[in-house]
């Protein structure tokens, strides 16, 4: 058994005073049953229940109906392992210990085989207090502990059931749950906020491209009309970056090298970014990047790209395709226009490959584009740009939130 003086958190609300208590999960466990199996042909999309399975779980443990399978079952033979509120449900394989808590929902719900259902004595042990706990890295880490297998390890009811918990009074218990799920609740407002934005985003990109909607000058007045022109007429210089081996000049500080997994929604991602000696940089100006030019995913991902920034500004690059604009054009206008339905639309046309996509250079040469006048293209590039500001600003709460709750899940539990 723990020292006594270790069974108090590191961080505590004021009021509460004293140890916690030491306590097997049977003890305030009324029920418990693994998800039912049954023939897969009941399934059926007008089917009267529906089967929770562990993939309507995300790592949080949020339950979603919304891809749920339906099923033709006889409510009364499963009704002992039909949900109620404030059950927990436990994945027992895959990803180990994911815990859930059900509410409600508008159908009988059955938890599938790979999830194990507690019902628990509400008297003795909060159920949200469990469910935070259980996802909490120090409840993971018990419970991945409890389960059995070599690669594939799996996680009995039993196991859990004999699992010690370290648990305060009720009270304390009721406060820590719901002190963590206000912070849950501004997490799901968040992303929330956050969803909307880039549906907002997504429909004015789509009139926007379409010319459903059209911008202003200064003076109030209509620009001109749009026209299509080929690519290569307002890029006049498409090439690809180095191709072959350049691992031999990878150095520790040096010239950065871009290459395709850096560039991702319309962002240069600086995650695992390398750098290549001074030297291969002088003998490839081919593939050197200046601010301004269009960086283009041509393998695998294709069609994922960004415009080069002061930041890396005289970097190199490795098998992206590299478009430098006339003086007249505003590169992030075209990285909008690429990442819109019209936009990748075009990009499908030219891709080939089966396994693996491709886009050549001669092809992305002819593609026809929209060329609106040059304040056109900065006025909408602005607007666009200001939505994402907005969403990356929402994710940087988003990001900080969860974080701060991760941070108190550590600290929070015994």
């Amino acid at each position: 058994m723990k020292p006594a003086e270790k069974l108090m958190p590191e961080l505590r609300f004021s009021v509460f005073k004293g140890n916690w208590k030491i306590s097997e999960m049977a003890k305030h466990t009324l029920s418990s049953a693994f998800g039912p199996r049954f023939s897969s042909e009941l399934y059926a999309r007008t089917g009267n229940i529906v089967t929770l399975r562990t993939t309507d779980m995300d790592d949080e443990g949020n339950l979603c109906f919304d891809n749920a399978p339906l099923a033709v079952l006889n409510e009364k033979k499963f009704q002992e392992h039909l949900l109620q509120k404030n059950d927990l449900v436990v994945s027992r394989s895959g990803t180990i210990g994911i815990t859930g808590i059900f509410e409600k929902y508008k159908l009988p719900v059955l938890p599938g085989a790979f999830l194990i259902r507690f019902r628990l004595s509400e008297k003795t042990l909060n159920p949200n207090f469990v469910q935070l706990y259980f996802n909490s890295q120090k409840g993971r880490k018990k419970l991945l502990k409890l389960s059995a297998g070599g690669v594939q390890k799996n996680l009995k009811g039993s196991s859990i059931l004999k699992m010690l918990l370290n648990i305060p009074t009720l009270p304390e218990q009721q406060k820590i749950a719901s002190f963590l799920l206000a912070g849950d609740k501004k997490i799901e407002k968040l992303t929330r906020k956050k969803d909307l934005l880039e549906k907002y985003k997504k429909g004015m990109m789509q009139k926007i491209f379409s010319q459903e909607i059209r911008f202003k000058d200064e003076n109030g007045k209509d620009f001109p009309d749009w026209e299509m022109v080929m690519l290569n007429s307002i890029y006049p210089r498409i090439r690809n970056g180095f191709v072959g081996t350049a691992t031999p000049y990878y150095v520790e500080n040096g010239i950065k090298y871009l290459q395709g997994k850096n560039i991702k929604n319309n962002k240069i991602k600086e995650d695992g970014l390398i750098f290549i000696s001074n030297d291969f940089h002088l003998k490839n100006v081919k593939s050197k990047l200046r601010t301004n030019d269009i960086v283009m995913v041509q393998s695998g991902h294709v069609g994922e790209c960004a415009v080069i920034y002061e930041d890396f500004s005289g970097s190199n690059c490795h098998a992206l395709l590299v478009l430098t604009p006339n003086s007249d054009i505003v590169s992030k206008f075209y990285i909008y226009y690429f990442y819109s339905p019209l936009g990748r639309k075009n990009i499908y046309t030219i891709k080939i490959g089966n396994t693996i996509e491709h886009i050549l250079s001669s092809d992305l040469k002819k593609t026809k584009v929209p060329t609106p006048t040059f304040r056109e293209q900065k006025k909408i590039a602005t607007f666009l740009s200001n939505i994402d500001k907005k969403i990356q600003n929402v994710q940087t709460q988003l990001t900080q939130t969860q974080a701060f709750k991760k941070g108190l899940l550590q600290k929070m539990f015994v």
